[in-house]
């Protein structure tokens, strides 16, 4: 997965995928998944058209966007972020 965050260009993040499928069949369903645009895009710097300087100034984990996606769900399911904030603070005077 370390290799998928840094590799350097389309062509290898590509081979990257056809490698990791010609060793398990089973990841199909992973690689699907992780071979969207917004996913790669989202992931791989190289992949992403953000820039340079807000992407090393972004966080390199997950923890706002689980944190934002356990709020939204606490309740509820499938609520925009905004929403469940709100619904969040209104039902926590």
């Amino acid at each position: 997965m370390y290799a998928l965050l840094s590799t350097e260009s389309e062509n290898m993040i590509n081979k990257l995928f056809n490698n990791i499928q010609m060793a398990d069949e089973s990841t199909s369903d992973w690689i699907t998944f992780y071979h969207q645009n917004w996913v790669i895009t989202s992931l791989n710097k190289y992949m992403s058209k953000i820039d340079d300087e807000v992407w090393i100034a972004s966080p390199d984990n997950t923890n706002v966007a689980k944190a934002a996606h356990a709020l939204s769900n606490h309740c509820r399911k499938s609520l925009k972020l905004v929403t469940a904030i709100i619904h969040k603070l209104l039902s926590n005077p």
